[in-house]
């Protein structure tokens, strides 16, 4: 893969997804920036404060693509960029196992529930339910004492 600033693809499949709020290009320029790459666009995107306007990230990001040679991605292709950071931050314990369930299960429904990303959506649900209850409905043979383990299996 090219040379690219750090995060820059897991940044841009959240924002394609429908998933990254804005602030996290702002971050992402910030980022970069110490990282040592330099444009006139990711200086400008890395001083925005909110509020933020979505077209001028939109106008600003895409130039400074442009301006460091960044091919950017494609929405069919940007779900593996999305996932592996979640699971990665998680098995670094960087990410709580509810927090990660939270992302993918939003990505399930970013994707309007496609059949790939269900078992996000189940799990997160059982997860939850069992938090206040004995009983869930939505994965087959989870309960209190096993679902962390269903989960980390899983992931």
């Amino acid at each position: 893969m090219e040379n690219i600033p750090p995060r820059t693809y897991e940044v841009q499949a959240g924002h394609l997804l429908g998933l990254q709020p804005l602030q996290g290009w702002v971050d992402w320029a910030d980022e970069a920036i110490i990282a040592g790459y330099d444009s006139q666009s990711l200086r400008i995107l890395a001083g925005l404060q909110p509020p933020f306007d979505d077209q001028e990230i939109n106008r600003l990001s895409n130039k400074a693509f442009i301006e460091l040679n960044i091919v950017p991605l494609k929405r069919e292709n940007c779900i593996p960029y999305y996932i592996a950071p979640i699971l990665h931050q998680n098995s670094e314990g960087r990410l709580t196992q509810n927090e990660a369930l939270l992302k993918l299960k939003d990505l399930c429904l970013a994707t309007n529930y496609k059949k790939p990303f269900m078992d996000f959506y189940l799990l997160y649900f059982a997860a939850s339910d069992l938090e206040t209850s004995e009983v869930q409905w939505y994965w087959k043979g989870a309960n209190r004492e096993n679902i962390a383990k269903i989960i980390d299996d899983y992931f």
